[in-house]
């Protein structure tokens, strides 16, 4: 999780919530944490990141690997931490689950980058690099045909926009449905001082 994300979630779960704690502040809590054996933290990409360590783990009640992850890793967490922070600010009373958490119920269907409920359950697919063609339609359908699903939101990057798209457009004709939304990462932002309109 990288050092902007854990600013907004203290600031969030303060004990009076407020806006996210800067730089300094988040730094000065995980310096602590450090201190604690509860976090590794790195630099990566110019950026500031947290892992929990298992003594992190086991007080937050997780049982996930707790390695150091790649730069990949990070870099598509980091953003789908960023999308999850965007969808609960934006969307009161929607309920976050997240890959690890689905992975751990050994489900027999493809994994989405997380789930989000609010009404009806979503599959949340981010997407930063392009995947091969024959990719998608798995994906795609696997998430059509799990009654579960109301639909998928894709969050993507430019690189990723025109080939996620024409992948979903040549689905959905197949399907007749309207069964996925996508969304431009560039829109994935959120003032946290105001709840929006």
């Amino acid at each position: 999780m990288s050092v902007e994300h854990v600013g907004v979630l203290l600031g969030r779960f303060a004990s009076v919530p407020r806006k996210p704690l800067k730089q300094g502040g988040a730094m000065r809590v995980i310096n602590r944490w450090r201190e604690q054996n509860l976090v590794n933290y790195a630099r990566l990409n110019e950026l500031g990141y947290i892992w929990l360590k298992p003594k992190g783990m086991q007080l937050a009640g997780l049982n996930f690997d707790t390695r150091e992850p790649s730069l990949y890793t990070v870099e598509h967490s980091s953003m789908v931490n960023h999308v999850r922070l965007y969808l609960e600010w934006k969307y009161e009373g929607l309920e976050w689950q997240s890959e690890r958490q689905i992975r751990a119920t050994d489900p027999d269907f493809i994994i989405p980058d997380g789930i989000v409920t609010l009404n009806n359950a979503n599959a949340i697919e981010v997407e930063l690099t392009v995947k091969t063609k024959t990719r998608y339609p798995e994906i795609l359908q696997s998430h059509y045909l799990n009654k579960f699903f109301n639909g998928v939101w894709y969050f993507v990057s430019d690189e990723a926009q025109t080939v996620v798209t024409n992948q979903v457009e040549k689905f959905e004709r197949q399907k007749g449905s309207n069964f996925v939304r996508i969304t431009s990462l560039k829109e994935v932002s959120y003032d946290f001082s105001t709840r929006p309109s």
